[in-house]
């Protein structure tokens, strides 16, 4: 179970974990697959999976605007439109602190099930976080 927990804390392209780095991790693995079906449908439940993508790139790189447009090889103002879109579509401000922790925890979890279903995620996740073929609900 702790290596499962490990890799799923694994940066995109990285292959070293730190268990000091691990607390959300430790702790979004201890909540049972019911409720984090629940908090994703609440969270990120309207967002494609592009929207998602960004979302993780976006607090990945620090909430940086010019690193995660320079990553996702996007306009700045494009970042700027789609963050406003997420806004929107979720409720949810990207770019407020409080709001941000939400859709940032609603990202690990999609990690943490990706991770830990061995790469494959269930229907229950690809449904709760609009993640289908052709990234639409």
């Amino acid at each position: 179970e702790s290596a499962g927990i490990a890799l799923a804390s694994l940066e995109e392209g990285s292959n070293i974990a730190s268990f000091d780095e691990m607390d959300l991790q430790i702790l979004l693995a201890n909540v049972s697959g019911n409720i984090r079906d629940t908090y994703l449908e609440q969270t990120l439940g309207k967002l494609t999976k592009e929207d998602c993508e960004i979302l993780r790139m976006y607090y990945d790189s620090g909430m940086s605007l010019k690193e995660t447009a320079n990553h996702l090889f996007i306009h700045y103002n494009t970042l700027q439109y789609r963050l406003n879109r997420i806004r929107e579509v979720s409720g949810y401000d990207p770019r407020d602190f409080k709001q941000a922790v939400v859709l940032y925890i609603g990202t690990r979890i999609l990690q943490l099930g990706k991770r830990t279903n061995a790469g494959k995620m269930t229907e229950d996740h690809r449904m709760t976080a609009g993640i289908l073929e052709g990234g639409e609900r």
